[in-house]
């Protein structure tokens, strides 16, 4: 019979354990950050490809106070925006650099397709936060004066893009920790011909909502 009883009262404390454990954030009230938390938790690997593009979007007022060049020295910098700050004045930077330089440096001298990918890994390697960089052109944009065989011809597509590898797991590293030291860069816009999701301007491909906000 007290062996009964102890059980009993053991069940029982465990049993009101669980209740409170599972009801002590009850009284919290759903905000935004759940509706977030939501949204992303709901794309997964599985179903991303047949995901409404829609979903595949938070909206803008997701992240707030952006750094904007128009108001930099009027609404203070909050010190968690100072990588979004750092990222804002490095897109203009390559913006303005680039833009000069390819109107008022003549053909032979402008940069070759190389540069532009050191570009982009200089770009993900002056910022840890920054985990990928890159540039992309408008269909037959492209030039470069560096292939001899190519003269006065346009790229179909060029897209170098720069991204923070993950090392992880290779067998030359032993120690099995990050080191952030990894980037990898590739073209986007070296795809085979009539490849619409790998087309970065063409709708099928998901993620081009950036593409239509910002290249004609």
């Amino acid at each position: 019979m007290c062996l009964m009883n102890s059980l009993i009262a053991t069940l029982l404390s465990v049993l009101s354990l669980v209740v409170t454990i599972e009801g002590q954030f009850n009284w919290q009230t759903r905000d935004s950050f759940d509706e977030i938390r939501k949204q992303l938790d709901k794309v997964v690997e599985d179903n991303c490809k047949v995901m409404d593009i829609n979903e595949l979007f938070l909206p803008q007022s997701s992240v707030t106070h952006i750094p904007d060049l128009k108001w930099l020295g009027i609404d203070p910098i909050f010190p968690n925006r100072t990588n979004l700050l750092h990222i804002h004045n490095m897109a203009l930077s390559r913006a303005f650099y680039l833009s000069y330089i390819l109107q008022k440096a003549p053909d032979d001298s402008e940069p070759g397709f190389m540069y532009y990918f050191l570009s982009a890994i200089a770009d993900v390697a002056a910022n840890r936060y920054i985990n990928a960089s890159s540039i992309y052109y408008g269909p037959h944009m492209a030039f470069t004066p560096s292939y001899k065989g190519f003269f006065n011809k346009t790229m179909p597509l060029f897209a170098p893009r720069a991204f923070r590898a993950d090392h992880l797991n290779d067998p030359y590293h032993l120690e099995g920790t990050s080191t952030l030291n990894t980037i990898e860069a590739i073209d986007l816009g070296a795809i085979q011909n009539n490849s619409f999701s790998t087309n970065y301007t063409h709708e099928q491909y998901k993620i081009n909502e950036w593409y239509r906000l910002w290249l004609p």
